[in-house]
C-alpha cells in the first residue's frame, strides 16, 4: 500500500524498489507499473517475475512439456507442494520459468516429486 501523503510516496517507492533489488526478488506487471508511475523509466527497476511472462497467465497454455504433453496453466500453480507429479513440475518450470521449483539450480524440479 503506497501511502497517502504525495510527500512520502516517492520515497517509499525507492525504499521498495531498494529491498527489492538487495534480495533479488522480482515484481509482477502491476508492481513495475505502479513503481514506473511513481519513480518514472530512469531508475533501476526489479526484473519481472518469470511467471508473469507466460502469454497463458490464467488460460490453458497449448504449450507442452517435452517430456509429458502437459498442458500449462501459468500462475495457477508455484510451488512444488501444488504439484502432483514430476512431469508437471517440469512443465511449469520450463514453460512458465518457476525457479523456486528448482531452488539447489540442478536443474530437477522438486527432489521429493522426481527421485
Amino acid at each position: 500500500m503506497v501511502p497517502t501523503n504525495p510527500a512520502y510516496k516517492t520515497q517509499y517507492a525507492r525504499a521498495w524498489v531498494a529491498v527489492k533489488l538487495k534480495w533479488g526478488l522480482t515484481a509482477d506487471r502491476q508492481e513495475l507499473v505502479a513503481l514506473r508511475k511513481l519513480l518514472g523509466n530512469q531508475v533501476e527497476l526489479p526484473r519481472e517475475a518469470p511467471e508473469m511472462n507466460c502469454n497463458a497467465i490464467g488460460q490453458s497454455s497449448q504449450l507442452t512439456s517435452p517430456s509429458a504433453g502437459f498442458k500449462v496453466v501459468c500462475g495457477s500453480k508455484r510451488y512444488c507442494s501444488q504439484m502432483n507429479s514430476c512431469e508437471e513440475a517440469r512443465a511449469f518450470l520450463s514453460q512458465c520459468g518457476l525457479s523456486r521449483l528448482d531452488g539447489d539450480k540442478d536443474e530437477v524440479p522438486c527432489e521429493v516429486l522426481c527421485e
